[in-house]
This record gives C-alpha cells, sequence and structure tokens, in this order.
C-alpha cells in the first residue's frame, strides 16, 4: 500500500470525471460532499436487467467508472468545490488477470479478492491510495509491491505529478 499526494488537482480531476483516464476501472463505491451527502454503491442490481443485458454484463459484480461517471459528474459539477469525495475503484476481471501474469508472483485470480485505487479529496487535496486484498494468506508481498508501482506508472502514463507520503 502506498499514498501518493497528486500535486495538480485539477488535471486529475478534469481526468476522472471528463477523460477517459479512469472509464475501465469498477467502481465499487464513492461518497460526495457538497450541499447534501451522496453515496454511490457500485454493486450492480443484476434483478433490473434484461436477459440479453445480463449477458453483456457477464459475471461482472460491479459497474464500471464510465458507466456511473455521468452521474458522479452531476453530482460534484456547479460554482463551488465539492467538501470532499471518495471512490474505490477496482480492477476488472481482465487487468487483474493480466496483473497476476506480469507480477510473476504464484498466485490464481481466485487467490485475490481485489486490487484497488482510493482517490480521496478533501479541501487540503487529493490523495490516492493503492491497496489490495487476498483470499489467502501469505507473507509473500509482490503482488501488493506489483500492484503500487503499477499505480504509479499509471499515474506517470497520464502527466500525473504526486508526492509518496
Amino acid at each position: 500500500m502506498i499514498a501518493l499526494q497528486v500535486q495538480d488537482v485539477k488535471l486529475i480531476t478534469s481526468n476522472l470525471f471528463v477523460h477517459t483516464m479512469f472509464d475501465e476501472f469498477l467502481i465499487s463505491e464513492m461518497d460526495v460532499a457538497t450541499a447534501h451527502s451522496f453515496h454511490i454503491d457500485g454493486t450492480i442490481n443484476k434483478e433490473w436487467f434484461s436477459n440479453d443485458e445480463l449477458e453483456e454484463l457477464q459475471e461482472r459484480r460491479y459497474s464500471k467508472w464510465k458507466e456511473i461517471k455521468p452521474i458522479a459528474f452531476q453530482m460534484i459539477k456547479g460554482n463551488k468545490t465539492p467538501l470532499s469525495f471518495k471512490i474505490v475503484f477496482q480492477l476488472n476481471h481482465e487487468q487483474l488477470e493480466k496483473m497476476i501474469k506480469n507480477s510473476g508472483v504464484a498466485l490464481s485470480v481466485n487467490d485475490v479478492n481485489g486490487l484497488f485505487m482510493n482517490v480521496k479529496y478533501d479541501r487540503s487535496g487529493l490523495t490516492i491510495i493503492s491497496g489490495s486484498s487476498l483470499k489467502i494468506f501469505t507473507m509473500d508481498k509482490s503482488l501488493e509491491q506489483y500492484w503500487d508501482n503499477t499505480v504509479k506508472q499509471f499515474l506517470k502514463k497520464y502527466q500525473i505529478a504526486y508526492l509518496e507520503v
């Protein structure tokens, strides 16, 4: 787990709410505080969808950010910045499989609950905190370290400057 203080809040929020930087991540939850408080649970309500739509969703448990982003943008837009927001992103199944394979660790997808990026904003700034959750106990932190480095590379790819805190 690492914590990264983003240097240009305007750039990262533009990438979050307008551009496609985070679109393929799953969203497990989001909290926003403006004049009102909002909570989004990213869990897909499968009962709401038709059989054809469920086929497209496959076995996905959470919504993609690109599906929630327009709603989230409506909650934060206006003349004032939000008091705070927190978004918990998770790698989708395909990305997780690729991450495990590329890391070289002796784990399977079934051993991993998820790899996460927590984006936390308040008036003091924006922090991204990486996280990993395993279903098994292991002393090997290789996957976590690989994920931490991947998060840093992801931010660098989009020219997001940060300080490790």
